[in-house]
């Protein structure tokens, strides 16, 4: 069967936003595209920066007024930058961090002084994103006004899910929560003090891709198997609580069906997250306990349209004098010309039997064969760089190489 799929020169939708913060002000600010951005309270949406390179992992201060936010450039590499939220003429980012790297997944302190982040290595260029590669991710310490890194502690990458640590600090500032591996299919929630000392675990899941403790430390959201659950945390013992969904050994909630970039309200009263192109708040309320009813409580749910030009070739191009396989049945034409105008195959025919304008770019193929373009329809493309996206990703260069032009993500 034969199923007919235009592929649309309009502009590009966003189908996916990340990590969503809900501001004081009912302003949400989430990334799209590799780019932040910002939608106002009457639905408006635009971006914060004029920036090329891209940009990734936004996160609110506690008092709103401020954004920090990781940036990647495939030459470069990557820094943390901070800027004002609101209106006025110091609205321009600022770098914090001096050394390049590939930085991730930054959250503040409770007082606003320190930012915790990610980074991973340092490698850019071909090398970047493939994670398999790393021995150790980092998490450091950086002043909220810029300076230098603060080493906290290292962790082993971990293969599923949100492959870079994302550290948080607790309610008082003293330590930092994250996930590390403790087994093939098991995580480990954990916290350090600041300085990395004192390790101590919290909690261990089956298949959990992250989790976040709520600022009073009484209750933990989690995503699992890309449902979101939340759970009440009690006071830390000798071994850390044991949450299998399989055999709950005490009361879960499950909020979402579907959910990722977990972040709890500075005051604890609500917890966002994101799916597709929707951002969700959920209010809390830490005294009622989690083992309600999932269907109880509905989320905020907001749908945040975002749009950008898409990327099309002006040119008209020839290829000329190859061998054509025209998937028309049985036809090849031993030497034909192929007409390319703004990036779609015109016309094809018999070489010299085109009409061919006069400012066409001639490619000579003579002896070449030329075939439509291979579609990969079970394809895993964003295994390597899950959060961080280079601008020239490798393995998509490989697949062009390879003669592979559409592949049908069955991971997304």
């Amino acid at each position: 069967p034969v199923f007919r799929h235009r592929i649309s020169d309009e502009p590009v939708k966003a189908r996916v936003i990340r990590w969503p913060q809900f501001t004081p002000n009912k302003q949400i600010v989430f990334e799209a595209l590799g780019k932040i951005w910002i939608r106002s309270a009457d639905g408006r949406v635009q971006r914060l920066t004029g920036d090329t390179h891209r940009e990734y992992a936004p996160a609110v201060s506690p008092d709103g007024r401020w954004l920090a936010y990781v940036s990647w450039d495939d030459t470069s590499g990557g820094q943390l930058w901070k800027m004002r939220l609101g209106d006025g003429a110091d609205r321009a980012p600022r770098a914090l961090t001096r050394v390049a790297r590939q930085y991730a997944n930054p959250s503040w302190s409770p007082d606003g002084s320190q930012i915790v982040l990610s980074w991973r290595p340092p490698n850019v260029g071909s090398s970047a994103n493939v994670w398999e590669d790393d021995a150790w991710h980092g998490i450091v310490v950086v002043p909220a006004n810029g300076g230098d890194t603060q080493t906290v502690t290292m962790v082993r990458p971990r293969t599923t899910g949100r492959w870079y640590p994302v550290p948080r600090f607790s309610a008082d500032g003293a330590r930092i929560f994250f996930i590390v591996a403790s087994s093939p299919t098991r995580n480990d929630l954990v916290s350090v003090r600041v300085d990395g000392t004192d390790r101590r675990a919290h909690a261990r899941f089956r298949y959990v891709e992250e989790a976040a403790v709520s600022p009073d430390g009484r209750q933990l959201a989690f995503v699992s198997m890309e449902e979101v659950y939340i759970a009440d945390l009690p006071a830390l013992g000798e071994a850390p609580l044991e949450l299998d969904l399989d055999r709950p050994s005490m009361p879960l909630r499950r909020l979402a069906d579907a959910g990722a970039y977990l972040s709890w309200s500075p005051d604890g009263g609500a917890l966002t997250w994101s799916h597709a192109d929707v951002a969700y708040r959920l209010a809390v309320d830490p005294h009622r306990g989690s083992g309600r009813a999932a269907d109880e409580d509905k989320p905020e749910a907001v749908r945040i349209e975002v749009t950008a030009p898409r990327a099309l070739p002006t040119t008209t191009t020839l290829l000329r004098g190859a061998r054509l396989i025209t998937m028309r049945g049985a036809e090849i034409i031993e030497r034909g010309d192929v007409l390319v105008r703004g990036g779609r195959i015109a016309s094809l025919g018999p070489s010299g039997s085109l009409q061919v304008p006069r400012d066409a770019q001639v490619v000579d193929l003579a002896g070449k064969t030329v075939i439509p373009g291979l579609v990969d329809a079970h394809w895993h493309g964003h295994y390597q760089g899950q959060e961080i996206f280079p601008q020239r990703k490798w393995q998509y260069l490989a697949d062009l190489a390879y003669g592979s032009t559409t592949g049908r993500e069955v991971s997304a």
